[in-house]
Parts: structure tokens; sequence; C-alpha cells
């Protein structure tokens, strides 16, 4: 816009400011003072919007501090971060420590960066609770309500047990529905809430904790059906909207529901923001979106042999609860520290979390401050520095070969492990301190990936393509439109070996390939323990 305003005053400085330019006598000057006028007002207009952007966008972030300003020394949460990075078999994507409202600290190694989202596994039940909860508010439901009352399409022409007849909306935000907990419906049926609905029940409602995501999707079932909406628009509406939450994503049912148990895809100071709201007991931004008693009772402990609230769990912190996924995903919410903690990571440990909890607790609980610290120049200086230097190693190995190496790797048909991955072919083209990798699926689709030798390279993927740990799941992936972003590296080894590793950092999954010289391929996901031994044709 300025470039055109400049190119106007030059065309119209060039023209004699005396000698009238058309017949009604109009002069140079005339047309110039016309059209700053314009220009300005034009100009003025885009500022005002700039700044209404700025401000709009400034109060969709939670605020920056120091962890001095909260009552936290820097070199606790730098102490934090080292144990937590140095830890076996976890490998860390994202982490928001907040105190007082404030974010004091991002944790988001190379090649994960601030705004890719992640998904939350069964991090998203907290969310539903939370919509069944607006729902109660807004007296669209209670707690005491009958599932088959609400679901009534459902179950249309069956014979109703007394069991089933008793179950409640309670009964399923504690896990106490009574059902045999299966995989079976959500791999092998499109009619989920029917399908689990007829499924076994194997004790009274009310009286067995059994905990199951399909319960949970019966939740968002009910959401869906007294409000109209999918629990995600509800959310959009009541919450996310609110808080300044616009990355939200959610896995569709075939039913065409919010997954509910599962699915949930947001950024980590999205996670943070709600985290803080159920602190705040249901207060964010100045508004009421959630009312206390319902936070109140979602954090309450209402299974005392397993510690589980209304789609959340205790920790060993006292006071503690935790929003909780598979791999790894947590919100931490501590009201005695007033302090949320938001991590996501792919862990393949056979106790994912309580490392990471009693990290939190034991270095940052335990040098907390109820007032604030002396500012702490240096302190904070180095624990920046940590941060923005954080990576996860890429592959190791240098840029180029020694001596004649393959091109071309093809699936063994008979080898199922090319099954699992989806994949038919891969291909290799080298150039300089850059390999790019062509996979071609069973499909005969074929994705470019560019590896960076000792970094990363970032390129868009199909949503085929991140492998999902739930993969068996029907829909997987639906309700994302992609693409997803994947980040790869590249090395050979002394002995000719090439090592790839790809993460699709906007996802959870990742890929590890070594391929011999003679060609004989390994592959580990990280949501695997163990490696795939791949049979192949080289060329």
């Amino acid at each position: 816009m300025f470039r055109y305003w400049f190119l106007v005053n030059v065309v119209v400085f060039s023209v004699s400011k005396d000698k009238p330019i058309n017949a009604s006598g109009v002069s140079a000057r005339s047309i110039k003072k016309s059209i700053i006028a314009k220009e300005m007002k034009l100009l003025t207009t885009l500022i005002a919007a700039t700044l209404t952007a700025m401000v709009a966008q400034a109060q969709t972030r939670m605020p920056r501090t120091s962890p001095e300003e909260q009552g936290i020394p820097s070199g606790a949460i730098s102490a934090f971060v080292d144990s937590v990075m140095s830890m076996a078999d976890a490998e860390i994507h994202h982490i928001v420590v907040a105190r007082h409202g404030a974010i004091v600290a991002e944790i988001h190694p190379k090649p994960f960066r601030p705004q890719d989202g992640h998904t939350l596994f069964s991090c998203s039940k907290t969310f539903v609770a939370a919509a069944v909860g607006i729902a109660v508010d807004e007296n669209r439901l209670r707690v005491t309500d009958r599932v088959g009352a609400l679901l009534p399409d459902a179950l249309r022409g069956d014979t109703i047990s007394a069991w089933l007849a008793s179950l409640t909306v309670d009964d399923l935000l504690t896990m106490r529905a009574g059902f045999r907990p299966t995989n079976r419906v959500r791999e092998t049926r499109d009619d989920w809430t029917r399908a689990y609905l007829t499924n076994t029940m194997v004790a009274e409602p009310g009286t067995r904790f059994a905990y199951d995501s399909m319960v949970t999707y019966l939740l968002s079932a009910i959401v869906s059906r007294v409000t109209g909406m999918p629990t995600i628009d509800y959310l959009n509406t009541k919450l996310f909207g609110p808080m300044g939450i616009t990355d939200a994503v959610w896995e569709i049912s075939p039913e065409g529901a919010s997954c509910g148990g599962w699915g949930l895809y947001l950024t980590a100071e999205s996670m943070t923001k709600f985290g803080q709201c159920l602190l705040n007991r249901g207060e964010y931004g100045g508004r009421q979106l959630i009312s206390p008693q319902w936070v109140d009772e979602m954090m309450k402990i209402h299974v005392e042999e397993c510690g589980y609230g209304y789609q959340m769990w205790s920790c060993a912190n006292p006071g503690t609860m935790r929003a909780d996924g598979a791999h790894g995903q947590f919100i931490v919410v501590m009201p005695e520290e007033d302090m949320v903690c938001a991590i996501t990571q792919c862990i393949t440990s056979a106790a994912p979390g309580n490392k990471e909890q009693r990290l939190l607790f034991d270095i940052v609980g335990r040098s907390l401050s109820a007032t604030p610290l002396p500012h702490d120049k240096r302190a904070q200086r180095a624990l920046q520095t940590k941060l923005n230097n954080l990576t996860l190693q890429p592959a190791k190995g240098k840029a180029k070969p020694k001596g004649q190496t393959f091109s071309t790797i093809s699936a063994d048909t008979a080898d199922s492990e090319w099954a699992r991955l989806g994949w038919r072919e891969l291909s290799l083209t080298q150039q300089r301190d850059t390999l790019a990798l062509s996979i071609t699926d069973s499909t005969g689709r074929t994705v470019k990936i560019p590896c960076l030798n000792g970094g990363w390279a970032y390129c868009d993927v199909p949503t085929t393509f991140p492998h999902h740990p739930r993969g068996t799941v029907r829909g997987a992936f639906s309700g994302f439109s992609g693409p997803f972003t994947a980040a790869a590296s590249y090395g050979w080894t002394e002995e000719g070996e090439l090592r790839l590793r790809i993460l699709f950092v906007d996802w959870i999954s990742g890929l590890d390939i070594r391929i011999s010289p003679a060609g004989n391929m390994r592959i580990k996901r990280n949501f695997d323990k163990e490696w795939m031994e791949m049979e192949a044709v080289v060329r």
C-alpha cells in the first residue's frame, strides 16, 4: 500500500501544478490532495484493523513471565528440564508450566514447535466431562438421567435389562457403567452407540470400576443428543471460543459424533488454558465458563479404590488431579500450588507419566515460594538459552555414504510387516547434505520427504502417513483435513548403514529406519517397543 501511495505521488508531482489537466480545470495539486486524503483514510483503517488483530491475538495467549515473578526459581525449572529430557523411553514433545495464571516455562525441543498441535488420547475424556457439565449447567440434562432415555434410538426394539435400564450419566462419568470393556465395537462396527449399549453387562451400574473409552463415547453421544451438535462444536461455542482456543480438532465416529474418549487434538498452550480454567473452578479471562460446583465434582474423588473423579485421575501429590492420555499426555492441575503443567510426548515405559509427575512435584513443587522471588538475571538467561537449544537427537551419521549404495527398496509381498506400515516401496535420492526419501503406499500414492543431515527438514504429508497408534479404530484421522508436517533427518554410518528419523511434529508418531548396505531394513515406530524386521528387494 505504501508503494502504491509513493507511485501516485510521483506521477502527480510530475504534472505541472498550475496547468489544468482536464476540461473542468482541476489542477494536479487538487487531485494529489484528494488521493492523499483517500490513502490516509485507508492507511488509518488498516492500522486500526492491525492493532485490533494484535490485541485479539494477545488476548488469546496466556501471559508470560519469568519463573521468579511467580515464586519459582529458574534453577528449579532448569533442573526439571534436564531430568525429563534425560528420561529413558520418553520422547518429550511439549511441556508448558504455568503458575498464578502465567506461563513461566515452555519446552518445545526441535523439531517440535509451539504452534504444533498434538493428539491427546484419553486426555480427551476430561473435556467431555466439561461438556457434560456445561450441559448440566444449562439444564439440558442431569447426572441422574437414565442413559436409555437419553439415547432411545440406539435401543429401539430391544428388550432392556434391569441393569441397562438403571444406567445413569453419573455411572458413565465415573467409569462404573457395568459393561465388559471392549475395543471390538470401534474396530468392527459403524453403529457404535447401539453396539456398545447391547454389549454384555457384567456388573450392576455404579458398583464396579472398569475403565473403557467407549463409555466416554456414550457421554459424547449424549452431549450431541441434548445440544443438537457434536461435542466439538458445543465446546467451540461454550468453552474453546471464549478461551481463544481455535486449534481444536476431534476425530469423528462413523455415526458423526466426536469420539469423546480419545481423538481430541490441541496445542500445549491450549491444554494449559483448559487446565487453568479447571484450576480457577471454571473461570477464564473473567468469564465463568463452567460452574464452580461442576468443576468441584470433576476434581473430586468418586471412586476411592483408584482415585478417579469425573473423567480425571488423582495424583500422588495431595489435592492434584490430572487429565491422562496414552503414551504420556497429561494436564496436571495443582490447586494447592496454584500451578498447571501440560505435557505431550511419546513414551513406551510400563508406567508412563509416573516419572514426569514425580519430577514435577519433587523438583518444581518443592521449590515454590508463596511470594515473588528476587530477579535472577543470570539464572533466567541460562534457562532461556537451554530452552532455545533443546533438540531431539537427529539421525546420527555422515552426509554421504562410502562407495556404491542402493536407490530403491521394494516390499517383499510375503512380509506382513510392510502391510502394517501400509507401504509398498521406498526410493532414495541423495543431493549434498539432503536426502529425499520417497514412500509409495499400498494404494500407489507417493509422498516425498526431504531429510537433512545433522538437523531437521520439514515437509507436508497426507493424513494417512503419520501412523495412528490406534490405527485399527474405524475412521482413524476422520475429521482431520490435513496435511500433517513431517520433520526428517538422515545419516550414513562408517559401515554404510543408512539411518533415517522421521517425526510427525503435529501428531505423535515417529519412525526410525535403518537400512544396511545389503538392503536389510529395520523400522521402529516411536510408540512401539520392538523393531520390525522388513524383508525387501533392493535395487
